[in-house]
């Protein structure tokens, strides 16, 4: 007779994985994604700390995955943002 245990994974690395594919699916609004990505990057975070510190739960590969999409959705949504302010204060001051 085996005994089998129930895989237990940590809940903010799972939903830091939701929030970063949420984000990718709203990536054309660019506000509500930077916000969403943002929310999963400190879930991502949070995750990896929690884990580090010796917690019986799974889910280090979850964190990696979310961190890296939302990173990914604020590269697209906001270093275009930032360049255009940068062009057009460096235009008007020319």
């Amino acid at each position: 007779m085996s005994t089998t245990t129930a895989t237990r994974f940590d809940r903010t690395a799972l939903a830091s994985v939701v929030l970063a594919a949420v984000a990718v699916v709203l990536v054309n609004l660019w506000l509500p994604a930077t916000i969403v990505a943002l929310a999963a990057v400190t879930l991502a975070l949070a995750s990896r700390r929690a884990l580090k510190a010796g917690e019986e739960r799974r889910g280090a590969m979850l964190a990696i995955v979310g961190f890296l999409g939302a990173g990914g959705v604020l590269i697209a949504t906001v270093v275009p943002r930032i360049y255009v302010l940068l062009v057009y204060l460096f235009a008007v001051s020319a």
